[in-house]
């Protein structure tokens, strides 16, 4: 199974719970707001996404002196 299809069946199953499937839609409408539509592209936007989040803090450090 790869990333993609296991991610889908995943999603799936979750929803069949009721408890669950109200917040599983809703965060799956959060990650098609985000974009990426395979895994890799998901993970790939994250770790781009977190990479510039560290260059920042490490830019805002300089800046500051510390």
């Amino acid at each position: 199974m790869t990333e993609d299809e296991y991610f889908h069946t995943a999603m799936h199953a979750a929803t069949e719970a009721p408890a669950a499937a109200r917040m599983i839609e809703e965060s799956r409408d959060l990650m098609a707001a985000r974009g990426g539509d395979t895994v890799a592209e998901m993970l790939d936007r994250d770790f781009t996404f977190a990479l510039d989040l560290l260059i920042a803090g490490i830019e805002a450090m300089v800046a500051k002196g510390a």
